[in-house]
């Protein structure tokens, strides 16, 4: 019985770091929208792909200290070869 419980607590953990992700994601979405008003379509499914968490914060941190929406692209595409 010990077994089933421990499946379901991680699946809890799991379904927890997946809603956290998906916010993560669509407050990062909600920055970019707010400060540069049209985000690309290819911005945001390249948002949506995004599996780590540590992405997300840089590219967090990175919506609010670029100037332009030109800037943040160019980090992003160091972002995405990196």
């Amino acid at each position: 019985m010990e077994g089933v419980s421990n499946i379901w607590i991680e699946k809890g953990i799991e379904k927890g770091k997946e809603s956290g992700m998906k916010a993560m994601k669509n407050m990062l979405i909600d920055a970019l929208t707010i400060k540069y008003k049209n985000i690309s379509q290819s911005v945001g499914n390249f948002i949506q792909s995004i599996k780590d968490e540590d992405t997300l914060q840089q590219l967090h941190r990175e919506a609010i200290l670029s100037n332009s929406f030109s800037e943040f692209q160019h980090k992003l595409a160091t972002i995405r070869a990196s």
